[in-house]
Parts: C-alpha cells; sequence; structure tokens
C-alpha cells in the first residue's frame, strides 16, 4: 500500500516537473525576442534562476533513466528533450554575453561573497572570499562541463 501510494505520489511529482519544463522551454523563443528590452537586472536574475530548471531536468532525466515514467509521460519527455534541444543554442547565447555575466558576477559577489572568473571555456570560477573553497559551473547550463570542486 504504500509502494502505491509512493508512486502515486511520484507520478504527480514527474507530471509537475514536465508540466513546469515544457513551459519553460517553449518560452525561450519569446524570451529571446524580448531579451534585449530587459534591464541588466533581471537578465542576471533570469541567469541565477535558470539552475532550478536545470536541475529539475536532471531530476526528470535520471526518473526517465530509471525507466519510472508512465507512457504519456515518455512521449512528453520526448517532446521536452525535442524543445531542449532546439532552443539549448539560443538560451546559451543569452546567457553567455559578456554584460550577463558581469553582472551575475556583481551580483554573486555582493549577495554570496563570491568573486567570479570567466574561463575560455565559457565556465566561470567561483572563489569564496571567505574560504578557499573553489568551484566551477557552466552558467548555461548546458551539461558538458558540470560543476566540480576544484
Amino acid at each position: 500500500m504504500a509502494t502505491l501510494a509512493h508512486d502515486a505520489k511520484l507520478q504527480v511529482r514527474i507530471d509537475g516537473f514536465l508540466r513546469y519544463l515544457i513551459g519553460q522551454w517553449e518560452g525561450i523563443p519569446d524570451l529571446a525576442a524580448e531579451w534585449g528590452d530587459w534591464d541588466g537586472e533581471s537578465q542576471a536574475d533570469f541567469a541565477l534562476d535558470w539552475p532550478v530548471c536545470e536541475d529539475s531536468l536532471t531530476q526528470v532525466c535520471c526518473y526517465a533513466e530509471h525507466g519510472l515514467l508512465t507512457a504519456e509521460q515518455s512521449a512528453r519527455y520526448e517532446e521536452l528533450l525535442q524543445l531542449v534541444a532546439r532552443h539549448r543554442p539560443i538560451l546559451d547565447r543569452l546567457l553567455s554575453e559578456d554584460e550577463v555575466i558581469e553582472r551575475v558576477s556583481e551580483k554573486l559577489a555582493q549577495d554570496c561573497c563570491l568573486s567570479v572568473r570567466r574561463r575560455s571555456n565559457n565556465s566561470l570560477e567561483l572563489v569564496s572570499q571567505h574560504a578557499a573553497t573553489r568551484a566551477t559551473c557552466r552558467l548555461t547550463g548546458s551539461g558538458e562541463d558540470p560543476p566540480t570542486a576544484l
């Protein structure tokens, strides 16, 4: 009985992820059309919030890899993967703009006490101003360079 309740909760969770992710990725062309009208602060906020979407995508991918999606969810997952493939280059271009990276760097330095250095491969090195902890992450979140501790 507990397994059925757990499975039902998981299916609701997966449905929510798919609905959210499809909506986000469908909106990328509209975002790109409006991006130039956004102020730097709004662009930086979007860039800082986008990893939530990437994390949700990672979770859904894991559910799919483990065979936990229903037939309907699998069809929506395939739709999602097509959207990601189609719109990832647009998103990467927007989030790679020098002004966006500079504004994100300023916000992280101010709000999180982190300094940020851009590397040649478009990754960012985050250095804590309070400890010798360093981490590398891709602002665009394309998955080519997963976050690692240095």
